[in-house]
């Protein structure tokens, strides 16, 4: 696998600059900058690619991306990428020991003009001395790049405080945060005839049983096999593999009444004890999407693709990079006797000394280009659907 970051260019042209000219009202304007980083699990096979679901950049770990190319590498390439700005930089949390400031690149990122932060106060002492405050207390020609978890708690009310004072700065995934974190959201992006190839069959339904729910699911998708999937659970949380004979009795089971798990194996009987928790009124369903093997030790393994990305839009032009990209194992070969789940849900959180693998640069080459088509229009998509 290539560790080096490839920027790819797409000007919207055809139907993809109609989606922006068509909605003047929610275009951006000429020299506006959005910036997303974000991940996406993918399973690929040669020239096909299934985008299973998107992620949040700011809220994963990339252990198995710096397990081949050292520790903090993936925020460091992020920060690379960020510089390209030439726009000031902040992180909206105080380092805290020497492992999380190598996680993050911290050097990387100060080296690079980078700024750590705690809160909005101590933003606004720095902002203070090399901007004007106009009337209305804003920092109105401000366009620095504020990176703040704003999902976690106790960042919330610091994001809404920034945003505030700082209507021209740049947040990262103020965009995509909107759609990334439900299932549901990020499958009708690609319900279209050029999009649709890059996402498996799936289905959202009712979280209700019905004895003729399950027939309904097969005789629409036809498939041998699904993964079922709450909305917006994150961390593989919930999620079933199920051969179609079983799939009435998984429905029954996780949608009437959670039973007894004792007698299952872990990865299972976490996934089906994680449904009396789901307080969502729907679930996905989706058809399983082998990727090609990959193979450790004699071993081969239906691994799932772990690619990360940024995606930004300025002057009207979207720009897909991707930053780099990961094979995530499950515990279990393909050849292995066990729960489906334990051969097919890739896993990171577990004791194994090896639980991902570099991407061949062949495969790279091929995955960089279809994310880039595909993303492209995503983006594209995702900035007509939200307001300003």
């Amino acid at each position: 696998m290539q560790g080096l970051t490839r920027n790819v260019s797409i000007v919207f042209l055809g139907m993809i600059g109609s989606l922006i000219s068509m909605t003047p009202d929610i275009a951006f304007q000429n020299q506006e900058l959005k910036i997303e980083f974000c991940i996406a699990d993918i399973k690929y096979n040669d020239n096909a690619l299934k985008i299973l679901e998107f992620g949040g950049g700011p809220r994963s770990g990339f252990e198995g991306y710096d397990a081949s190319f050292g520790f903090g590498a993936m925020w460091t390439e992020f920060w690379k990428y960020l510089a390209q700005f030439n726009r000031p930089m902040w992180y909206i949390k105080t380092p805290i020991g020497e492992p999380w400031i190598s996680f993050m690149g911290a050097k990387t990122f100060t080296s690079l003009g980078g700024r750590f932060a705690l809160n909005s106060d101590e933003v606004q002492h720095l902002v203070s001395q090399l901007s004007s405050v106009g009337p209305d207390g804003t920092y109105s020609n401000y366009n620095g790049i504020f990176l703040i978890n704003k999902r976690m708690q106790e960042f919330g009310p610091i994001y809404d405080v920034l945003k505030q004072k700082y209507p021209s700065a740049v947040f990262i995934n103020e965009i995509a945060n909107n759609f990334i974190f439900n299932k549901s959201k990020t499958d009708r992006l690609f319900r279209d005839d050029e999009l649709r190839q890059y996402r498996p069959q799936s289905m959202v339904c009712l979280k209700r049983y019905d004895a003729g729910l399950a027939q309904k699911i097969i005789n629409t998708m036809q498939c041998n096999m699904f993964v079922i999937k709450p909305l917006n659970a994150q961390y593989g949380k919930g999620i079933i593999f199920v051969k179609k004979e079983e799939l009435d009795s998984m429905l029954k089971t996780i949608l009437v009444q959670v039973k007894d798990t004792k007698h299952l194996r872990v990865p299972l009987a976490e996934a089906i004890a994680y449904w009396s928790e789901d307080n969502n009124s729907r679930f996905m369903i989706e058809e399983y999407i082998p990727s090609k093997l990959v193979e450790l030790e004699g071993k081969k393994y239906d691994a799932t693709l772990r690619a990360v990305f940024a995606m930004h839009c300025l002057n009207r032009k979207i720009t897909i990079t991707v930053l780099g990209a990961y094979w995530k194992l499950p515990v279990y070969g393909v050849d292995d006797q066990f729960s489906l789940n334990d051969v097919h849900q890739s896993s990171q959180h577990d004791d194994r000394e090896v639980y991902s693998l570099p991407v061949d640069p062949l495969d790279m080459e091929r995955i960089r280009a279809i994310l880039t088509t595909s993303l492209t229009r995503v983006y594209a998509k995702m900035i007509t659907q939200i307001k300003k």
